[in-house]
């Protein structure tokens, strides 16, 4: 993966089956973090660390989520989303 992650973090806040569901989904995340770099999203690993569900998503799926995202904020989405990370938990809806 590409991006470093506070794994002792993500125990902490989400548990250490954590570490198990990442390896498991490690293919449909790096297709995930490839698909934030091409958008130029900058902070992947503060996405990551904070909304690592969203990144289990299949590919197409992802994508998808992302289309959603620019259609509720508009062409400059990744500047607002990356600005307040919190503008993502609207995929979790």
């Amino acid at each position: 993966m590409d991006i470093k992650m506070n794994m002792g973090l993500m125990k902490k806040i989400y548990g250490d089956e954590i570490e198990e569901v990442i390896e498991k989904n490690m293919e449909n995340i790096e297709s995930n973090i490839k698909t934030l770099k091409e958008l130029k999203f900058e902070s992947i690993q503060g996405i990551f660390e904070m909304y690592p569900e969203i990144f289990m998503n299949f590919p197409n799926q992802f994508k998808e989520k992302m289309k959603s995202l620019k259609n509720i904020y508009g062409d400059n989405y990744v500047k607002i989303i990356e600005e307040d990370l919190t503008n993502i938990e609207v995929l979790e809806k």
